[in-house]
């Protein structure tokens, strides 16, 4: 099983920022093998800060994968890829087309590469963790 945790702006975005890509992403993904960590589906009183960073953090912890969608930046966003980055969590970020990626991005994640080619390139990455290819 490969669990991915599923990282991108939720804060300040509309229901269909928050939501859309996620759900299109686990549409594409048609693998048994998969399990999804999805912060906008976990039960959580978004009126406690520190239930919904733990809980997020809980998750993020139990992932073999985290793809971050930096379509725009995002405070929690940024702090998932440092606690990945520390916990040695591999990371594909997800940018715009022709977007100037930050060094700190680059820094912090595995693999970066653009909207169009996102769901071959997670595809690949996740058939080579379910068939053992890939190694943290």
């Amino acid at each position: 099983m490969v669990n991915i945790y599923l990282a991108g702006p939720i804060t300040d975005c509309t229901e269909e920022q928050a939501i859309v890509w996620r759900r299109a992403i686990k549409n594409f993904i048609k693998n048994k093998k998969v399990k999804w960590f999805d912060p906008v589906e976990f039960e959580v009183d978004i009126t406690n800060h520190n239930e919904l960073v733990e809980k997020d953090l809980k998750y993020l912890f139990k992932s073999d994968l985290v793809v971050c969608n930096m379509w725009k930046p995002g405070i929690g966003t940024a702090m998932e890829l440092v606690y990945a980055k520390l916990k040695n969590i591999p990371v594909l970020s997800v940018v715009p087309l022709g977007v100037d990626v930050s060094p700190w991005l680059r820094y912090h994640s595995t693999w970066i590469c653009e909207i169009r080619t996102a769901n071959i390139l997670l595809q690949q990455i996740i058939d080579d963790m379910v068939e053992g290819r890939f190694k943290k």
